[in-house]
């Protein structure tokens, strides 16, 4: 179990340092905020406290991209994206499986609004759906932020667990589950770094300024798609 442990542990540091490495300067993307380590130094509060937290963001990420996709991507154009996503439905496992969509959607996302043939189509907006545009990059914003908290906050968790060694041995397994939530944060934040700059430039080829979330505590808005 202590090995266990200790791999865990290591396995976790690399993953948040990986991911301060790569995010923590991206250019217009915004900090995160520097917060204290929940849990009032409990680890196990603190652990269960970060993957609930960590579930949040993640679904807020997928409802995000979801929208994004449905707003900027079309199917039809490309038989190619709908023969990926039928097979990326077929996987069994829940993760792996929101792990390729999530791929799918964001590089089509990204190749659709980096194409000028694409851009054309889509710099003539109807209001609704400038509407939904800027609600979605809204959002997109503050699952970013919320998953920069979210690495301050796994580093804080791991460290709270290395001072506790007893705690660390009978709960290697969520330790395990911790460094799965780092891997899925840190894919999460470069693809919606990816995706940023070229859906900033839609919305002002549709004369729209996204106004963008100040904390990562504010709250998500409402996206209605348009039919």
């Amino acid at each position: 179990m202590k090995t266990l442990f200790l791999v865990s542990i290591m396995v976790a540091l690399v993953a948040v340092q990986n991911a301060r490495a790569e995010f923590g300067g991206v250019p217009g993307l915004g900090g995160g905020e520097k917060k204290q380590a929940s849990g009032g130094g409990d680890p196990v509060k603190a652990m269960k406290e970060f993957l609930a937290t960590a579930q949040n963001a993640e679904k807020l990420m997928t409802t995000t991209v979801d929208s994004l996709f449905s707003m900027v991507v079309s199917t039809k154009e490309s038989a190619k994206i709908e023969a990926e996503i039928k097979e990326a439905n077929a996987i069994k496992d829940p993760k792996e499986r929101a792990a390729k969509l999530n791929e799918i959607k964001t590089a089509a996302i990204k190749e659709f609004t980096g194409s000028d043939e694409q851009k054309a189509k889509l710099s003539n907006l109807d209001d609704k759906k400038k509407k939904a545009l800027v609600g979605a990059l809204y959002n997109l914003q503050l699952a970013i932020l919320k998953d920069k908290d979210l690495v301050e906050k796994g580093n804080d968790v791991v460290s709270a667990f290395g001072n506790n060694p007893m705690e660390a041995a009978k709960n290697a397994d969520k330790v395990s589950s911790i460094k799965d939530a780092l891997s899925s944060i840190g894919s999460q934040l470069e693809k919606a770094s990816d995706i940023m700059p070229n859906l900033v430039d839609l919305a002002k080829a549709n004369h729209v300024e996204p106004a963008m979330p100040k904390s990562s505590s504010d709250a998500p808005k409402k996206v209605s798609l348009p039919k």
